[in-house]
């Protein structure tokens, strides 16, 4: 019973020592000066802005909705762009942009003896403004670089601007520019890449499916209208390449 109650009277004195000098470090560690350690958030916002280099496919051209006009052409032009776009999860994003697509020549020639101004070329300069609502899937960090693919709808804004047409002889004419709404579709793939903390380097490829335009009437020289309905522009589509900067806003 001694023994037995002088090894108890020992141990309760062995906790209490144990208790004390971890109550001592305790406080020493309190009193040490530690800085916080902060972890970022991924951003859910950024911008964009882009500049691209667009090579069209020959439109469909058709003039007095009878005479479709041979040798059609669509001129290659640059583009302009921006957006705001949102994170929704580590791998999917969506951004709503708007593209300005800077002034290209459409022509085509009317073969058609017995059309007005009959055997001549007709042009006319086209501006578009291109308003799409955008959707990515990001694959993930490739090391030094983050491929994606998207799908984009929208609308575009085809004007066309006041050109000219001329018959075999020589007898010239103007064809008045009109403005037009219409659908608007793309796809797109590409690689993107971090450069910095925020900036992301874009590059890709993108489809763009633009609707169809329409001009207003064909006039002699002497103001007279001879053509209604010319010509009707449709079949526009653009093969894009792009680059551009991505900015991300703002933490989590």
């Amino acid at each position: 019973m001694k023994t037995f109650c002088r090894s108890f009277i020992v141990g309760v004195a062995m906790l209490a020592g144990t208790s004390l000098a971890g109550a001592a470090d305790l406080g020493s560690l309190k009193d040490a000066n530690v800085e916080p350690h902060y972890v970022h958030s991924p951003a859910r916002w950024y911008i964009r802005g882009d500049v691209g280099y667009a090579v069209h496919e020959g439109p469909e051209l058709v003039e007095n909705l009878i005479d479709t006009l041979a040798q059609s052409s669509w001129k290659d032009t640059w583009t302009l762009g921006g957006g705001v776009g949102y994170y929704f999860t580590q791998n999917l994003r969506g951004d709503i942009t708007i593209d300005y697509r800077f002034a290209s020549q459409v022509s085509g020639i009317n073969t058609n003896p017995a059309a007005n101004f009959a055997g001549g070329a007709r042009q006319f300069d086209m501006t578009n403004t291109v308003f799409l609502a955008n959707l990515y899937y990001d694959f993930g960090d490739r090391k030094w670089f983050t491929p994606y693919v998207g799908i984009g709808v929208g609308f575009t804004r085809n004007t066309t601007e006041t050109g000219s047409v001329a018959d075999s002889c020589g007898c010239t004419g103007i064809i008045e520019g009109k403005s037009k709404t219409d659908l608007a579709l793309a796809f797109m793939a590409g690689l993107s890449r971090e450069l910095r903390t925020g900036f992301k380097l874009d590059a890709g490829y993108r489809f763009l499916y633009l609707g169809a335009a329409d001009t207003g009437p064909i006039t002699d020289p002497n103001g007279v209208i001879t053509t209604v309905l010319d010509p009707h522009v449709s079949h526009m589509i653009a093969h894009e390449v792009r680059i551009g900067l991505r900015y991300d806003l703002g933490q989590w």
